[in-house]
């Protein structure tokens, strides 16, 4: 195992700024999480975003593994040919029945750092109890594999709940930076998806909140019409006050309610009363 040096703080209240000081990162994580608030899957919406993530990561077969209840799970796999999902099905495995708890276990006390990694040089590192070495290399050979690497997908609380993987073919380089990047990506879309206490990953936006803290009646107008889908300048036209006023009451929205998007806002706020 490796550590790659990494100045991103872990706290989960830090800004997702601080997380992305690439403006075109932030751009991109600021439109996925927009879709997701309006209601579409991530599965879709990460499908329409594998040109991006390929360029950036020169990496053609993706997989993000999350731990639902006690199973490690193969949630996406990110292929623009499937060829990883093609032959596995020739192997007779459905990717989405592969229960993974054993690499789980296997490598629990490992990868407990923000930028550590992990590489594999052989599938049957990641398959074992589930596939023969036979089946693995026959695998190899079909998707032309070289190396994965693994990054962990850790939760608010810092607690592992998942990996991101990136397998490359013959003579293709790994970009350790690019990596990080795409996984500090993933990470920061999963993370309000997730529920913590449950170890439930939920691909839409239907988690809810009751409470709502301490907002006074401007924020509780701009919550509503921001639920209604209004972009920052619109609710600004509507309520008659300037643009910078709006993101002043985002920002103390935000600190309310101990989150950091829009996204991990609307999972808060979803259902409540006002």
């Amino acid at each position: 195992m490796h550590n790659l040096p990494d100045n991103i703080a872990k706290s989960p209240c830090s800004s997702v700024t601080n997380l992305f000081t690439d403006t075109e990162f932030l751009q991109k994580l600021t439109h996925i999480q927009s879709c997701l608030i309006y209601g579409h899957n991530i599965q879709a919406i990460l499908k329409t975003e594998v040109p991006f993530i390929t360029e950036t990561t020169e990496c053609k077969i993706m997989a993000i593994c999350l731990e639902q209840q006690g199973r490690l799970q193969l949630e996406f796999i990110l292929d623009r040919k499937k060829q990883l999902i093609k032959n596995l099905k020739k192997l007779n495995v459905v990717p989405g029945q592969l229960d993974l708890s054993n690499f789980m276990k296997q490598h629990e006390t490992e990868m407990l750092e923000e930028g550590s990694y992990t590489e594999f040089r052989t599938l049957f590192n990641f398959f074992e109890g589930l596939l023969t070495e036979t089946k693995c290399q026959q695998l190899e050979q079909a998707i032309k594999f070289q190396s994965a690497l693994v990054l962990p997908i850790f939760s608010y609380d810092d607690q592992k709940i998942g990996y991101s993987i990136f397998v490359f073919h013959e003579n293709e380089k790994p970009n350790l930076t690019n990596l990080k990047k795409i996984n500090k990506l993933f990470q920061a879309i999963v993370q309000p998806l997730y529920d913590q206490e449950s170890k439930i990953f939920y691909s839409k936006c239907n988690r809810v909140c009751t409470e709502m803290p301490m907002l006074t009646a401007t924020e509780k107008r701009i919550i509503k019409l921001l639920l209604q889908a209004k972009n920052y300048p619109k609710i600004a036209d509507e309520l008659n006050i300037s643009l910078n006023t709006v993101k002043t009451h985002m920002k103390n929205i935000f600190f309310k309610y101990q989150v950091h998007s829009k996204l991990a806002l609307y999972n808060k706020i979803k259902g409540s009363s006002f």
